[in-house]
């Protein structure tokens, strides 16, 4: 049997420490808009992700590639390291850059991060943390791949980038739809649904 979650909406008595490893690569919001959507990733790799801080990739664009945040796994816990200030736009969602916080997750696929509790759990407790602060709604807290599919259904709707020319062709899939049920199950305080393996 799961146990239930706490509320979406509880007070922040549950702050989530957050550990500062600052990344150069962001950019302006368009008109200075607040965050409205949360964007949760995995990293595809076992490892902190140092290409979101030290990445020359980008080099000479405005954003680099970065996320807002990185959760990692940490003497037997997980740890939250805080790459951008959330006032400015990351590189990490193609189309929804310019409106959302991006979370990463290390974990090399789905069912790396599904055997990650402590890992998830933080990740919940920052979204949950985040939706508060920014009165986000349950309905804007996506996985990647799911405004990847919202982007090729629609090139030109609200998620969109002013350079995708012809169809866009959806290649993300993380975190996964497992995942995703799992984190929506907590956000709204349900017992966490069974994950099968």
């Amino acid at each position: 049997p799961g146990t239930r979650a706490p509320s979406a909406r509880r007070a922040a008595a549950e702050t989530v420490e957050i550990v500062h490893r600052p990344s150069p690569n962001c950019g302006e919001r368009r008109d200075g808009l607040r965050p409205a959507l949360i964007v949760l990733h995995y990293t595809a790799s076992s490892y902190f992700p140092l290409n979101l801080i030290k990445s020359s990739t980008f080099q000479g664009e405005a954003p680099g590639v970065a996320s807002h945040f990185v959760i990692d796994e940490a003497n037997g816990g997980a740890v939250a390291h805080q790459l951008l200030p959330l006032e400015v736009m990351s590189r990490a969602t193609f189309g929804a850059n310019f409106c959302s916080i991006s979370i990463e997750m290390v974990a090399r696929n789905e069912e790396d991060l599904l055997g990650k509790r402590a890992l998830l759990d933080k990740a919940i407790s920052l979204v949950r943390e985040l939706m508060t602060r920014y009165d986000i709604p349950l309905n804007r807290v996506y996985g990647h791949s799911e405004i990847d599919a919202l982007l090729a259904a629609n090139p030109h709707g609200e998620f969109h980038d002013d350079t995708i020319e012809g169809a866009f062709t959806p290649r993300k899939v993380d975190p996964g739809s497992r995942v995703m049920s799992l984190v929506r199950a907590s956000l709204r305080g349900d017992e966490a649904p069974a994950l099968g393996r």
